[in-house]
């Protein structure tokens, strides 16, 4: 005939709870505290994130403006350039 084990304590979660509550005394202040701040470093990290993406969103659109007018410049030059040739292609033609 097996034995059952003797208990002193009628609840067997008794001894967990006991242990939570001296956690909770000797590092419950610290831990609530680093909770604190590791609430704060995830709202300013949120915030920094926002505002590197708007940072770079803003440096995309002012990368893209400043490649269109060098777009406009060159092309700008290109056809002032190809009517200096024409015109000199003239000017040789009709001193020949």
């Amino acid at each position: 005939m097996a034995q059952r084990p003797i208990s002193s304590d009628p609840d067997p979660n008794r001894p967990q709870e006991d242990l939570e509550q001296v956690r909770d005394i000797l590092f419950g202040q610290q831990m609530r505290a680093l909770t604190s701040q590791l609430h704060e470093l995830s709202q300013e990290l949120a915030r920094t994130k926002s505002d590197l993406q708007k940072q770079i969103l803003d440096a995309q659109a002012h990368l893209t403006d400043e490649i269109q007018a060098l777009g406009n410049t060159a092309s700008e030059a290109n056809t002032s350039l190809q009517q200096q040739v024409d015109e000199l292609r003239r000017a040789l033609a009709d001193h020949h």
